[in-house]
């Protein structure tokens, strides 16, 4: 084999494996999405609205992490393999992903409240005369 096969089969294997990697990397997420579309279906408003909450939220960590990823093939591929426990233990597991974020957002929310606060502190009062 030359080099240059050699280089061009070194690439091709390198992008595969990347491919690979980067499905399973999304298969947590696929999952959570599934999750949140089985939870779309309870009776209860604020569980349905939870739902759409949750799948918007792994949409866009899918989305943003795989942007060609084919999400309905993936979906019908979870949906096959998934069963009732799987997607009970899966509910927890995304239930503690959504937290931990929740919990990040809110951290962020107060330190920009805080320095809203202090850019106010240090602004004039809008209906002060401007400094002569």
């Amino acid at each position: 084999m030359s080099r240059v096969s050699l280089a061009i089969l070194a690439v091709t294997l390198t992008l595969a494996t990347s491919a690979r990697a980067q499905d399973n990397d999304n298969v947590p997420d696929v999952r959570c999405l599934v999750v949140a579309l089985d939870l779309s279906k309870s009776p209860d408003p604020q569980m349905r609205s939870l739902a759409m909450s949750a799948g918007l939220y792994f949409v866009g960590r899918l989305r943003g992490r795989a942007p060609d990823l084919d999400l309905e093939a993936a979906i019908v591929q979870q949906l096959r393999i998934m069963t009732r426990e799987d997607l009970r233990t899966e509910r927890d597991r995304c239930g503690t992903v959504l937290a931990g974020q929740a919990d990040r957002l809110a951290v962020m929310g107060e330190h920009l409240r805080g320095m809203a606060a202090a850019t106010a502190e240090s602004q004039p009062p809008p209906d002060a005369a401007p400094p002569k």
